[in-house]
């Protein structure tokens, strides 16, 4: 309920993700870049507008987001056949 610091937060994130997805274009697929910046840009939109429940299933899918890219991305056996 505190949506001053659920911005702040945002902000930080979301700094660190623009510094970060320089990176990470080189490496990975973009369509992961973009699904980010855009689940990115509604949870702007939903703390912005105090929806409790739509940011924190944004918030959700951020977290699953982030843990598939190393899974998707890392060398294996699975990822090359």
């Amino acid at each position: 309920q505190n949506w001053e610091l659920a911005l702040k937060q945002y902000k930080s994130i979301d700094k660190e993700w623009t510094k970060t997805k320089d990176k990470w274009s080189v490496l990975i697929d973009h369509f992961e870049i973009d699904h980010i910046n855009i689940v990115l840009a509604e949870l702007h939109s939903y703390i912005k507008s105090k929806e409790q429940t739509d940011s924190l299933s944004k918030i959700h899918s951020l977290e699953i987001l982030f843990a598939h890219i190393p899974d998707k991305e890392s060398f294996t056996l699975k990822n090359i056949l």
